[in-house]
């Protein structure tokens, strides 16, 4: 069982590289000239003085690289490999259903979209993981009252170093110990009493200039202009994968009978190809690819093809 698990996540690293490496390679090369990263003892100590800090200084870390082949689509694809596989952790935790492996596709769709976005800083695919990981590892403590001081401690140190995804963490918690009915499981409100009361102490000690930052995605987004409703997509659709788990806990595997699977799999890859063929239009901002492969050609001195590039119609 764990060789096809290892096959089935090879299978959509691999997709995800080859997809993002065809159809999006000068993306990346393009938004890495959006971030600086400074390799200096003050530029890090600066960052890391401030909620989330930690998590952006990984983020430009890696999209300082990206300006090298392959190794954009090559992140960008272990990054949502890795949330795909955390989300299936805390699915079985939930509710160990087999086959239904659209629950852990979709967060990924989600931040997959956002990743096209010019504006979108890879701070939020990174804290997203961070928070996934942390959520799989909170769930497996099995001692009720080690797991409530565990996420008490937890919602600091995420909100110190992810920033805003405290606050996604510690509703799940809650959420995760409602349905379990945990004896007492009210007294992890106090988790989102604390994410509260830290994000207010932030914008009150002028950390972060606005609410919008320390309680919601907004904080991966350019700081000057406000985000679509897609960055919001991977939030929403995180208590719904628990929810969807929580329901069908009982219900039979969907691997029981081999007509049967292979019904299921069908279906949910018809949807996930319907959410791509309804996001990639919207989302993928495909008009500014060209622009982008000049820039990458200009940048890089590659006159001759710039020159190539430019025959025909131009629309800039």
């Amino acid at each position: 069982m764990k060789y096809k698990l290892v096959a089935f996540w090879l299978v959509v690293f691999g997709a995800l590289f080859a997809f993002l490496q065809t159809r999006f390679e000068y993306h990346f090369y393009y938004i890495e000239q959006s971030q600086l990263f400074l390799f200096t003892e003050a530029y890090i100590r600066n960052k890391l003085l401030l909620p989330g800090g930690f998590s952006m200084l990984v983020a430009e870390f890696l999209v300082q690289f990206f300006i090298r082949p392959y190794v954009g689509a090559l992140v960008t694809a272990a990054l949502l490999t890795g949330v795909g596989v955390c989300t299936a952790g805390i699915v079985k935790r939930i509710g160990p259903v087999s086959g239904l492996f659209i629950l852990y596709v979709l967060p990924m769709l989600a931040l997959l979209f956002m990743h096209f976005d010019f504006n979108y800083r890879v701070q939020g695919t990174v804290c997203y993981l961070m928070m996934m990981a942390l959520l799989c590892g909170y769930m497996r403590i099995r001692n009720d009252l080690f797991r409530l001081v565990a996420g008490c401690v937890l919602v600091t140190v995420l909100f110190w170093l992810a920033g805003s995804i405290a606050v996604l963490f510690a509703g799940m918690v809650c959420l995760f110990e409602g349905l379990r009915k945990t004896p007492k499981w009210y007294i992890s409100l106090i988790w989102v009493a604390e994410v509260l009361l830290l994000g207010v102490g932030t914008v009150y000690f002028s950390l972060m200039g606005e609410y919008r930052w320390v309680f919601g995605p907004d904080l991966y987004y350019h700081n000057t202009l406000h985000p679509k409703e897609i960055i919001y997509y991977s939030w929403i659709c995180l208590p719904l994968v628990f929810l969807v788990a929580f329901f069908i806990r009982n219900k039979n595997s969907l691997s029981g009978k081999k007509w049967r699977a292979g019904i299921s799999c069908i279906v949910q890859l018809a949807m996930i190809g319907a959410v791509l063929w309804w996001g990639m239009p919207k989302y993928s901002d495909a008009k500014t690819l060209r622009l982008k492969k000049l820039d990458y050609f200009a940048r890089t001195e590659q006159w001759d093809k710039t020159i190539e590039e430019c025959k025909g119609k131009l629309t800039n």
